[in-house]
């Protein structure tokens, strides 16, 4: 079950943070990135999926810059914990997983809905690949046609590290 609101109610984000937490405490090379003084950014929105147990497994932020022009970034921040006991979610087709395009689609249709005209996701230039891989599975399940294109700042400074490549759909992505 997939949840996208525009406020998570104080259960829901109980559950991001949970979701938060663990991507943490693993102390990956990206961990630091998922800290609250990482995540100060006001977002439009966030979703959650829960398993069929009902425990909470995923998460993605949706986040509008002032230097975007009509385009919110979907994914943000996106935190998957199924995988990290070593099982592989039975939905995942060696592309993309149907559950992540399921609720790529939700914020997509969510931000349809608040009026913007270009829906993106974006990764650093060095997973050029694997975005390609994930807007190819993507498109196998959404009924939106996913492009890929950039590389673009994405950031608010025009630094290297804000240089992505960009998954998208609806109008091209355009910078204030």
């Amino acid at each position: 079950m997939i949840k996208t609101f525009e406020v998570a109610p104080l259960d829901v984000q109980k559950d991001i943070d949970y979701i938060y937490d663990i991507v943490i405490n693993k102390d990956g090379k990206r961990a630091i990135n998922y800290t609250k003084e990482r995540m100060q950014e006001p977002v439009i929105g966030v979703s959650i999926r829960y398993n069929e147990q009902g425990n909470p497994v995923s998460t993605a932020r949706m986040l509008s810059r002032s230097c975007y022009h009509n385009s919110v970034r979907v994914f943000d921040r996106y935190a998957l914990i199924e995988g990290s006991t070593g099982l592989i979610p039975s939905d995942y087709d060696g592309l993309f997983k149907k559950s992540s395009s399921e609720m790529l689609d939700q914020q997509t249709n969510f931000c349809l809905d608040k009026g913007f005209k270009c829906i993106f996701i974006s990764m650093e230039l060095r997973v050029e690949k694997t975005l390609k891989r994930v807007i190819k599975g993507h498109n196998k399940y959404s009924k939106h046609l996913w492009h890929f294109d950039g590389p673009h700042y994405v950031t608010y400074e025009k630094s290297q590290g804000g240089l992505q490549y960009i998954g998208y759909t609806g109008n091209k992505f355009e910078r204030k």
